[in-house]
């Protein structure tokens, strides 16, 4: 044998018994079931170094089980079969790679519910994306796709898909049977221009269709807002009530992210909403100004009840949210206003005056996710903040309707009303 036969044989063993000791450490120190511990040792050798638990990247858990994977610009050529044995995956992370193709296996992640894969090579999605039956968000923006598979009008629960910035070809069909869909954004096309759009897609009015480039003089746009505070403030039920217009609370596992969209149309303007729930868990801190990227303003909401949450909502989610833009429009939510007391109250209205003054927050509101108050306006207040920011004067006056002319007696007769049921 020469020698660098040799060399070559003792580094595959070493290779070979580093990815065994990965394995077992992982399966050992995070109790990790042994199919995921071998996806994550497979996933380390392809890009040359352990997945690191979650950071600015890496992957968290829940359960017992790999939960999210955040692997955005770690340069992936590919990724291992066993991306599919991730049975309580729900948010997976891919942008910015060197991706020309997903495994068929994807399609056994039956517990996804948010796929981004922006920014990579990708010429051809697999059929078996069609089987995300929990999925809600995917993004594909600025690939090398000509189409997509028709499977994928099949995922029911999808509310947005992104294909911007793709030389596409054809929209299947299948995705105007899609029930909740709310954007389709096919935007700056790389190539000739879209030649097959199915008619049942153009003719649908409940959701939103972006063609050409995103111009908010166009009155179609996009517009992000990300939602932080406190765990169990009831930033869900606050997203969940604006999107469906209803009073039913819901109670739902935390994630690193939700995504609520909603498509919104006022007078001549059409634009989509979406609300962007940021995970509060302390370890995925790291993790939280990334998610934060491309947000046009936020949300930042503490539980009424609870002053301590006021504390935090002012010392740890107001610099969270302005770390990469210190003039981001934010707006200060206090949720289950219903549920205040008279000393709550007389607290809340000296409060507002001082976080407006001092912290240059464009405005604080009272709101109930249990009857429903306030919550447009709400998130009227926060659109208006960023309309205003973005020059784009033409809108305020299209938010008449979501936005009380005087908010301080709106926000107060919520209170009042709150104080009289409590007596």
């Amino acid at each position: 044998m020469t020698p660098g036969i040799a060399w070559y044989s003792l580094k595959l063993e070493r290779i070979r018994e580093i990815q065994e000791t990965t394995k077992h450490r992982l399966m050992a120190d995070l109790k990790l079931p042994e199919v995921e511990a071998n996806f994550l040792t497979a996933l380390g050798t392809r890009i040359g170094k352990p997945v690191p638990r979650i950071g600015e990247s890496g992957f968290y858990i829940a359960d017992g089980n790999v939960a999210g994977l955040v692997l955005h610009d770690m340069k992936i050529k590919s990724l291992p079969d066993e991306l599919g044995e991730l049975k309580e995956l729900k948010y997976l992370d891919l942008d910015n790679n060197l991706l020309d193709s997903l495994p068929e296996s994807i399609g056994r992640l039956k517990s996804l519910e948010i796929l981004c894969v922006a920014g990579n090579r990708l010429r051809s999605l697999p059929a078996s994306i069609g089987n995300l039956e929990n999925a809600t968000y995917m993004d594909f923006e600025g690939n090398d796709l000509e189409t997509v598979p028709e499977d994928i009008g099949r995922i029911q629960k999808l509310q947005t898909l992104k294909l911007a910035r793709n030389p596409l070809r054809r929209i299947p069909r299948k995705i105007s049977e899609i029930q909740d869909l709310v954007l389709v954004d096919i935007s700056c096309d790389t190539g000739k221009g879209i030649i097959d759009i199915d008619g049942k897609l153009t003719d649908r009015k409940d959701f939103m269709l972006l063609r050409g480039d995103i111009d908010r003089s166009s009155a179609k746009f996009v517009v992000k807002i990300a939602i932080l505070g406190e765990k169990a403030i009831g930033k869900s039920n606050f997203a969940r009530n604006f999107i469906t217009e209803s009073n039913n609370l819901c109670s739902m596992q935390e994630r690193i992210l939700k995504i609520f969209s909603k498509r919104v149309v006022i007078g001549k303007n059409e634009f989509v909403v979406e609300l962007h729930e940021i995970g509060s868990n302390p370890s995925w801190e790291s993790l939280q100004p990334r998610l934060l990227t491309g947000m046009d303003g936020a949300i930042v909401g503490l539980d009424m009840t609870k002053m301590e949450t006021v504390t935090m909502a002012t010392k740890r989610w107001l610099p969270v949210a302005r770390l990469h833009d210190k003039h981001l429009p934010v707006v200060i939510i206090g949720m289950k206003a219903d549920a205040t007391n008279q000393v709550n109250r007389d607290q809340f209205i000296q409060y507002r005056k001082n976080v407006i003054k001092q912290r240059n927050v464009q405005d604080f509101v009272a709101t109930s996710s249990k009857t429903g108050e306030n919550i447009c306006s709400g998130v009227g207040m926060i659109l208006k903040a960023i309309f205003l920011a973005q020059g784009y004067d033409n809108m305020i006056n299209s938010l008449k309707s979501m936005v009380p002319s005087q908010m301080d007696s709106a926000w107060r007769d919520i209170l009042s009303r709150a104080t009289a049921n409590r007596k």
